[in-house]
Parts: C-alpha cells; sequence; structure tokens
C-alpha cells in the first residue's frame, strides 16, 4: 500500500514538473517573439529616420553610418529599449538608395537591408535628366542675340546657341550626382552677346515672415576665356510672378573654370513670398579681341553648362519612397 502511494505521489511530481517546464519554455518562445518583433519595429523607425534625413537635403552616402562614430563618439541610438544604427549605404546604382539598418532588443538582433527609391522633382536634384526632360519642362527668354553691333560685339557675332548636353558633371567633381544624366549648354561664337533666362514652374515655395534659407548646390562649368574684356555671367534667381519679385540666390562672374565645379552654400529667399519659378541666368560677351596687334582680331569663343542643381525638398512629402527591402 505505501509503495502505491509512493508511485502515485512520483507520477504527480513527474507531471507538474513536466507541466512547468513546458510552461517555462511557452513563455520563453512568448518573450523571445516579443522582442523580435520589437526589434523589427525599431529597424523600421530607422528607415524613416533616413528617409526623413533624405528629405531634408541628405544626399545617400549622408545616410550612413548613422550616428557616425567620428564626429559623435557614439556606435548605435538607444531607443525604446532598445539599439539602432544604419551601418552602410550603397549608391553605386541610384536612383536607387541602399541602406543597411541594425535593431538589438536584448539579445535579439534584426538586420535590414532597405531599397530607397529617390524620386526626382521633390527637390531639382536632376533638372536635366533628357533632351525629352529639358523641352517638356524648360522655356528659354532670349534677351539680347550675337551680331547686335555695339562696343561689346565689335558689329560682329553671328552664333548664340543653347540646348540639352549629354555631358554630364563627374562623379569626381560632383560627389551626388546621379550618372548617365545630362546638362544645359548655352554658348556663343564669333563674339558677340548672348544673354537671357531659361526658367521653369515649381511647386510654390512659401516663405513666412522670417523668409526662408536652405542649402543650395549647383555644378557648372565654363570655357576660360583668355580675353579680360570677355564676360560669362552666370546666376540662379528663385521668382515669385505674383509680386514679379525675382531673388538672385547664386550667382559666379569668372570668365572660365578649371573643368567641373561644384559649390554648395546656405542661401536665403525673402520674406512673404510665394516662389514658383526658377531661373538660370547667362550673360555671354565674346568680345572680338582688338583689330590687330597681339590677337589680330581673333574672337572668343564661349560656353557654359549646368548641371547637379540641387534644392532639398522645401515643399514637405517624400523625397524616396520604400521599393523594397529584405532581412539578411
Amino acid at each position: 500500500m505505501i509503495i502505491f502511494v509512493v508511485m502515485i505521489l512520483l507520477m504527480v511530481g513527474l507531471a507538474t514538473a513536466t507541466s512547468l517546464q513546458l510552461a517555462g519554455t511557452g513563455v520563453a518562445d512568448s518573450s523571445m517573439a516579443e522582442r523580435e518583433q520589437r526589434a523589427f519595429y525599431l529597424a523600421e523607425s530607422a528607415v524613416e529616420r533616413q528617409r526623413s534625413m533624405f528629405n531634408n537635403g541628405a544626399a545617400c552616402n549622408q545616410l550612413a553610418p548613422d550616428p557616425d562614430p567620428a564626429t559623435t563618439g557614439m556606435d548605435f541610438y538607444t531607443f525604446e529599449g532598445g539599439t539602432i544604427a544604419v551601418t552602410s549605404f550603397d549608391d553605386t546604382n541610384l536612383p536607387h538608395c541602399f541602406i543597411t539598418v541594425e535593431a538589438r532588443i536584448g539579445d535579439v538582433v534584426r538586420r535590414i537591408r532597405v531599397d530607397l527609391l529617390i524620386e526626382q522633382g521633390q527637390g531639382l536634384y536632376e533638372p536635366f535628366p533628357s533632351d525629352e526632360d529639358f523641352q517638356e519642362h524648360w522655356q528659354v527668354e532670349i534677351i539680347d542675340t550675337p551680331g547686335g553691333g555695339g562696343w561689346w560685339s565689335g558689329g560682329g557675332g553671328t552664333d548664340g546657341y543653347h540646348r540639352w548636353d549629354a555631358e554630364n558633371c563627374p562623379l569626381a567633381d560632383c560627389p551626388n550626382t546621379t550618372p548617365n544624366t545630362g546638362s544645359f549648354l548655352i554658348g556663343t561664337s564669333n563674339g558677340g552677346v548672348y544673354s537671357g533666362y531659361a526658367f521653369r514652374p515649381i511647386r510654390t515655395i512659401t516663405t513666412g515672415p522670417n523668409g526662408l534659407d536652405f542649402l543650395f548646390g549647383i555644378g557648372f562649368e565654363k570655357t576660360r576665356a583668355r580675353s579680360w574684356r570677355a564676360e560669362n555671367v552666370v546666376k540662379v534667381a528663385f521668382y515669385d510672378s505674383a509680386t514679379d519679385t525675382e531673388t538672385i540666390v547664386w550667382e559666379d562672374t569668372n570668365r572660365g573654370t578649371n573643368g567641373w565645379t561644384y559649390e554648395e552654400n546656405t542661401v536665403s529667399l525673402l520674406p512673404d513670398k510665394n516662389y514658383d519659378e526658377v531661373r538660370l541666368i547667362f550673360n555671354l560677351r565674346g568680345r572680338l579681341r582688338g583689330g590687330g596687334g597681339r590677337w589680330g582680331g581673333t574672337t572668343e569663343d564661349m560656353e557654359v553648362k549646368f548641371d547637379d542643381f540641387r534644392v532639398p525638398n522645401l515643399w514637405g512629402g517624400q523625397g524616396a519612397s520604400l521599393f523594397g527591402w529584405e532581412e539578411i
């Protein structure tokens, strides 16, 4: 009888232990699944942060590492009980920008590789991608043409021209450019004057009572005129058609450049304006050099090219869409 009671107690104890073990395993599995879900949520949050950075003017190669240990001293951000970091980027296949995001909750790690598709037109990032696009979006107003006489043209000057050009600012000079896109070419030959502006409508930029400051960048190249009398002046302006206000944000008066040049500066727009047009202004004066003497009456042929005209996304909305992702 005693043996029977002992056996019953042993069986009950074994069943209880097994039940507790299974319950513990179930709790552990549930906890692991919860941490994995939270880690994935953190990774998604990091992706949204990078999209926001892009929309505010960051290029693909500025999205990682984030945080940057060299400047912040940190390898990760602490967020919602875990850590997140953007560890790498890949911009070799623009307009696709690939970033790798890592999120940790305790001992759980989730890594995802995200394809951000850069949407053109939210800012003026590549305003001359093709001849067809140039013809569709840009118009050119000519103010003065070659052969008009006067001191500058010397009565000569026959050829002024503008067109889309297949040459693109090289990555070495314009590190944020999109390869295999073109540029806007303006030129004059045989002396003379060629001036005017190219313009296109843009989504209205409404400035408040304090105006608006933003980071502006442009890539350009000029043929170098040898005569000090020659002029090759280019400007960029934003235009408010309602108040007939033209605000120049960039200007270059050098007669030439040593190849392609990229310039980037913080510029300002006026308060209480509604800018709805952007203008590329040009004034080429290829002076007939002399009538004899050293130059022997020869002429200047002058050209300027615009490319990589970069304005941050000033209008809100998305500058990059989530094209795809994979867990790695």
